[in-house]
Parts: C-alpha cells; structure tokens; sequence
C-alpha cells in the first residue's frame, strides 16, 4: 500500500539500503574465530560482493538525517559505515586478524546459489503477498 502510495506521489520517501550489517558478520566471525572456513558468493572472473558494513547506531543517525534532508527525498540511497568498501575475501582476512586466527579458508559459493536464492524469494513473495517475504525478496 505505502509502495502505491509513494509511486503516485502521495507519499513522500527515503529509502536507505545497507550494503551490510556489521551484526550480520557475527555468524562468520564466530566460524573464523574457531578456525573455519569463510563463506563468500563467488560473482565469476575472481570477484565478489564488496561491501562497506554499517553498524546499527551509524544506520538509526542515517535515517534520521535523511528525514531532515530533502535532497534524500523520494530517493533510494545505498548506504555504508565509515572506511573503505570492502570484498569479503577482506572481510574474512579481517575477522581472522582481530580473532587471532590464521587466514582462513574461503570457500566460494556459486552466483547460481545467490540467483537461486533470490528467484526462489521472489516466486514465494508473489505467491504469498506477505509483506514479510516480498521485504526478503527485495532484499535479496
């Protein structure tokens, strides 16, 4: 409903897209600090998904500003905390070092996995019409 609503220009919006959750690293930390393996969607050619990780005060500052910020009106923003963007391969060197690990093994996933993921997301999301899932799907 809101989506109508913003599409006909009745409702005004910002939409902040994190391009990860230092939260959402808590799970691979955890497997690299115990001496795992790293995860990571392998895009093809040697590259992967490289973000810049925001933590969740540094998100809550973002969206307030955004809504005193009318150049971040009817708007999609992508969004990251401070420093430099990072791949995941870093991000799991990194985790290593701050957990005093050796560098740990990556294991690389497919993109057919991720494109799966999110095909599967979306037909549940036009199936079901639940805003929960239609939100993962977008996501995705």
């Amino acid at each position: 409903y809101l989506r109508h609503l913003a599409r006909d220009g009745v409702l005004s919006h910002s939409i902040l897209r994190p391009t990860a959750f230092f939260k959402s690293l808590s799970n691979q930390f955890e497997k690299v600090a115990q001496g795992g393996k790293f995860l990571f969607f392998d895009l093809g050619g040697g590259a992967c998904i490289r973000a810049n990780p925001i933590s969740e005060p540094d998100l809550a500052a973002a969206l307030v500003d955004s809504i005193a910020d009318t150049r971040r009106e009817n708007a999609i923003w992508r969004i990251g905390g401070p420093g430099p963007v990072l791949s995941k391969l870093d991000q799991g060197r990194m985790m290593a070092e701050a957990a005093g690990q050796p560098h740990p093994e990556p294991i690389a996933v497919p993109r057919g996995v991720l494109d799966g993921i999110c095909s599967a997301l979306s037909a549940i999301a036009a199936l079901t019409r639940l805003p929960p899932v239609d939100d993962a799907a977008e996501v995705a």
